[in-house]
């Protein structure tokens, strides 16, 4: 499931998620850089458009051992390449096209 909150949310679910060690995954969606930086600042993983995706930022994010979703691609080139770099989670609408 998937279920999107700003800022001061997800830091209340970090939290929550420390303290009573529960088991979720908190993504910040992001669109901008200044929102990117946020989310990396508050060590969170975050959820953003394939084009905002370079090396530097996923070596970034994995330094500390932050994810990164991305979202949506439809075409396959892309979608490997996206791969390739290293992003585990991709959301696509590829497969419904073939």
């Amino acid at each position: 499931e998937f279920i999107s909150f700003g800022r001061e949310i997800c830091k209340i679910l970090l939290n929550l998620k420390e303290k009573h060690n529960y088991e979720y995954q908190v993504y910040r969606l992001v669109s901008e850089d200044k929102y990117i930086d946020e989310a990396y600042f508050d060590q969170m993983n975050i959820s953003c458009y394939y084009e905002k995706i370079n090396e530097q930022l996923i070596k970034k994010f994995s330094n500390k051992n932050l994810e990164i979703k991305v979202w949506t691609i439809d075409d396959k080139f892309i979608l490997e390449k996206m791969v390739n770099l290293g992003i585990k989670t991709i959301t696509s609408d590829i497969f419904d096209k073939i």
